[in-house]
């Protein structure tokens, strides 16, 4: 068994947000309608550690509570995520892409967890964003 692409070491939330009124300068969106959340990654020089932040913005179905939520991922970088299968160079455009779908992966179920905990603990009827299919994941999120 190869060693993974790259290992998990953990996340941080950067951001939090819960009200009841409507949150002025933001856009909300209803998460049954359109997920909308923002991915954005970075590696250090040397592609030995990746950061992945995700953001959302939501609006329960009531229109009645509002959510901003940004978090990040950090990840330890095998050099196996540079080469493919036959030891050659990836191109760097495909290093991104396979990160961001990989990484995003890893890094979603926790913002799941938190925009479920956080809403769940006023009412309820709590926020449950939806299961992803990111085989098709682009950057353009």
């Amino acid at each position: 068994m190869s060693a993974p692409i790259f290992e998990f070491k953990g996340y941080s939330v950067n951001n939090l947000i819960y009200s009841k009124s409507n949150i002025e300068g933001m856009e909300f969106v209803d998460p049954d309608k359109d997920l909308g959340f923002v991915a954005n990654h970075g590696f250090t020089d040397d592609y030995s550690k990746g950061k992945l932040g995700l953001k959302v913005q939501l609006t329960s179905k009531e229109n009645d509570a509002f959510l901003v939520l940004e978090v990040d991922g950090f990840f330890d970088i095998n050099q196996g995520l540079l080469r493919d299968d036959n030891g050659n160079d990836r191109q760097i455009s495909d290093v991104h892409q396979i990160f961001l779908a990989n990484s995003t992966a890893i890094l979603y179920p926790y913002l799941r967890s938190i925009v479920s905990m956080v809403t769940g603990l006023d009412n309820s009827s709590s926020i449950i964003l939806p299961t992803i299919n990111l085989r098709n994941f682009s950057s353009e999120t």
